[in-house]
């Protein structure tokens, strides 16, 4: 059983982990963030807000691969941690992301989104490594309306 001292500890460790994964993110090489989750896991899911879920190491890699060299802006908000287990922690949190391609046919112009993020992270004797990862939109209609009460303007 982890103590209350280690249980900090161990929050503090997911906290700089995904740090470290925005971090990745953010400089271009998507292909990166495998150093963050456990390669040994047989059944890894990655379920990014574009595409259908991914499931195995040959997916997400494609997916991460297809992905480096972009220009990617990625923050967190807050970030809430619970520890569900004394070796499993579940991570969720606001995120905005904005990209910029180079050159695409129907994206001229730099375009974002905002997602909820949930992580489960479990603890592996190199460290705190990610097992599943889910970023989820708002529905669209919730979207529209977040839309329609910023257009609005403060009254």
């Amino acid at each position: 059983m982890t103590s209350a001292l280690n249980a900090d500890e161990d929050i503090e460790q997911v906290r700089q982990a995904l740090e470290g994964y925005i971090e990745t993110w953010n400089s271009g090489r998507v292909s990166g963030l495998r150093r963050f989750w456990d390669l040994q896991h047989p059944e890894p899911v990655y379920v990014a807000e574009e595409q259908e879920a991914l499931s195995g190491w040959s997916a997400i890699e494609a997916y991460w691969a297809a992905l480096d060299g972009l220009k990617v802006r990625v923050t967190a908000g807050v970030l809430q941690l619970s520890t569900l287990t004394p070796d499993v922690i579940l991570a969720h949190y606001p995120m905005h992301w904005r990209i910029e391609f180079d050159a695409h046919p129907h994206w001229t112009r730099p375009i974002g989104g905002h997602v909820r993020v949930s992580v489960i992270f479990a603890q592996r004797p190199e460290g705190w490594k990610i097992l599943h990862y889910i970023e989820a939109p708002l529905a669209p209609a919730v979207q529209v309306r977040k839309w329609l009460e910023k257009d609005a303007g403060p009254g």
